[in-house]
């Protein structure tokens, strides 16, 4: 049996979805919304990193604006939780099959989609592939994922 990769999951996850993504490499490997930005010439906003936290020990994501910070209250309140933190590096590579600055913008967990995001004509994410990107619409997103769409940011 050949061994599915973290990219290779994230696209069968969008494929199987039937959503419109596009799939952007680039030669610089992106681990941050800043590294999006310079690197793809995206506003930060745009940039949609995937933050896998543990709400009453449960992995669920997260998933931003680039330029935004998680309030992990406000994520456990909508996750039906009373605590929550980040996970750690060997908690997100367990729990996405990728590590951290690569971890998909699609994933198996439960997911949580902050409202800012939504109002996106695209977004940008991980693909499990640090040399590439996923370039998608929030709406497809929500779809691909079956999200939950909240007020999950500081502020």
């Amino acid at each position: 049996m050949a061994h599915v990769t973290a990219l290779d999951a994230t696209r069968m996850k969008l494929d199987q979805a039937g959503v419109k993504y596009e799939l952007v490499p680039h030669e610089r490997a992106i681990h941050s919304a800043r590294d999006g930005e310079e690197i793809l010439g995206i506003k930060r906003g745009d940039a949609a990193p995937n933050l896998i936290a543990l709400v009453d020990g449960r992995p669920v994501s997260a998933i931003i604006p680039g330029d935004r910070w998680l309030d992990l209250k406000k994520l456990a309140a909508v996750a039906g939780g009373q605590e929550c933190r980040l996970a750690d590096p060997g908690t997100v590579e367990r729990a996405t099959g990728s590590v951290l600055g690569a971890v998909p913008i699609a994933t198996n967990l439960p997911t949580f989609i902050d409202d800012e995001l939504m109002d996106r004509p695209f977004v940008y994410g991980g693909s499990g592939d640090p040399f590439q990107t996923i370039k998608i619409g929030p709406a497809e997103l929500l779809r691909a994922t079956g999200g939950t769409v909240a007020a999950i940011c500081r502020g």
